[in-house]
């Protein structure tokens, strides 16, 4: 028994509009992943940054001034960030716990900041005194060869 021209054409759209309703669905799912990703990250971020900083960042930071980014892969940890003004950038990224033998585990803050050279110097925070001693250098006149070019791009702009 063969498929005729009128059955192969009723399977072809079958298939055309079950493959739209699973790509629709599965999109669906990523931009609710990602909306709920973006919103995590920010609201870790302030609540982190509020609890660690708060004598120097939680005085001047309003939680409203995080803007969360989605993981983008599997492998990768949501971020958000803050603009300071200026060219001055907070970057939180809030990492899974674990148990593994050398995992890299727990927040990580990293404060973005212009170098004389015209590139951005990267600086991992732990302490308010590690921000407080960063902070006190943003203004050094010349390149300490701290540098180096992160690709960061203001996503203001």
């Amino acid at each position: 028994m063969t498929v005729s021209a009128t059955s192969i054409t009723r399977l072809l759209e079958l298939a055309a509009d079950y493959r739209r309703r699973v790509d629709q669905a599965t999109a669906e799912r990523r931009r609710n992943r990602e909306a709920s990703e973006r919103q995590e990250a920010a609201n870790s971020a302030s609540n982190f940054v509020i609890t660690r900083f708060r004598n120097i960042l939680g005085e001047v930071l309003p939680a409203e001034a995080w803007q969360g980014y989605p993981s983008g892969t599997r492998d990768a940890h949501p971020l958000a960030v803050a603009h300071l003004g200026g060219d001055l950038f907070l970057m939180h990224r809030a990492k899974a716990n674990c148990s593994e033998a050398g995992c890299d585990c727990g927040d990580t803050v990293t404060l973005l900041r212009p170098c004389p050279c015209g590139d951005y110097i990267e600086d991992v925070v732990d302490t308010e005194y590690d921000l407080a001693l960063v902070i006190g250098d943003i203004n050094s006149a010349a390149c300490q060869g701290l540098c180096a070019p992160s690709g960061w791009r203001d996503p203001w702009e």
